[in-house]
């Protein structure tokens, strides 16, 4: 029933273009927007765009689970990342620029940033934004469209709700200062009566259809699994497997399997190249709930590729291990 209504909500757009406007152009103030509030929030000396576009990280990060086709929709924000709203984003990236003199904003350029899938995109989303889905963020920053974006753009980022907690943080990472998650997600931009396109039934049908076919791939057996307990078992056995983690710093230091090590994705060539290839590692994340196609199953590719011969994959990652009531380390 959910696809069908799917359907027939694009269907009742255009078929001519892949995106149909829907609202008001940007030159023309949307109804619920109050222009003058607008202005105070933006000088308002307490906002996180006068605090260096900082927020205080959280005592404790709890990791959600989710399949990618979510991974838009998380309903908390990423940790360490300012919001910012809905109303202030439109004025910034869609409306006129004009903001106080002097003020950490002025001259520089704002964007809208959608990390979900595509086919989510296409039932609705910002128009005039980029699109980088929260998977391909290290590519896009390697040599993708946030490779030579001005370091200086204002990137509000967004899903449904709230994107994957650890992309947004890549992003600042790479040189992008001010990096903000839009409050309360498309969602709110829509409840704000703010411009969304939508997609054609075709494109849609499309990217639904590539999306299916990796599907299969994530629901196959992995080769290299190994339960929680059976992970027990080897640590307690002293055969001292290398564990690594490649999730994001915060969970790592929350929560993870005793001994194991952090190395981001991205650092996990660079960092392997001089490991003995005969070595036993087990790979794990906090962020996948055990699918093949995560963060640590790209990482199980990659050491695949450099001739590791002796690789573990744990099933339901941090979460199943933890929900085994096995011990964890924190710091």
């Amino acid at each position: 029933m959910k696809a069908v209504f799917v359907l027939a909500a694009l269907g009742a757009a255009a078929a001519a273009g892949f995106f149909v406007t829907q609202g008001r152009k940007s030159s023309f103030v949307p109804s619920k927007v109050d222009v003058a509030a607008v202005q105070r929030i933006l000088s308002d000396k307490t906002r996180p765009w006068f605090q260096g576009h900082q927020v205080p990280p959280p005592p404790v990060m709890y990791t959600a689970s989710a399949a990618p086709e979510a991974m838009g929709a998380f309903p908390d924000p990423p940790p360490r990342i300012p919001l910012m709203p809905a109303d202030v984003a439109w004025h910034l990236a869609m409306g006129p620029k004009n903001v106080p003199k002097g003020h950490p904003f002025e001259g520089r350029p704002a964007m809208l940033l959608d990390m979900r899938i595509q086919s989510r995109r296409l039932i609705s989303a910002i128009p005039s934004g980029l699109h980088v889905p929260w998977s391909a963020v290290s590519a896009a920053l390697m040599g993708g469209p946030l490779k030579d974006l001005d370091r200086k753009t204002i990137l509000i980022v967004y899903g449904e709700v709230y994107p994957y907690y650890e992309t947004p943080l890549k992003i600042r990472n790479a040189g992008f200062d001010a990096v903000y998650c839009l409050e309360g997600g498309l969602n709110a931009w829509k409840e704000q009566g703010l411009p969304v396109e939508t997609g054609t039934v075709e494109a849609y049908v499309r990217a639904r259809d590539l999306e299916k076919a990796l599907e299969p791939k994530e629901l196959e057996p992995d080769p290299n699994a190994i339960g929680p307990a059976a992970l027990k078992g080897l640590l307690d056995s002293g055969l001292q497997p290398l564990v690594i983690f490649v999730g994001d710093e915060m969970t790592y230091r929350s929560a993870r399997i005793p001994g194991a090590i952090r190395i981001p994705l991205e650092e996990v060539k660079q960092r392997m190249e001089k490991e003995d290839r005969s070595r036993l590692i087990v790979v794990y994340c906090g962020c996948c709930a055990g699918r093949v196609a995560g963060l640590s199953g790209t990482a199980v590719t990659f050491l695949r590729q450099m001739n590791f011969t002796r690789l573990l994959h744990l099933e339901g990652h941090l979460k199943a291990w933890i929900e085994g009531g096995y011990p964890i380390e924190q710091n």
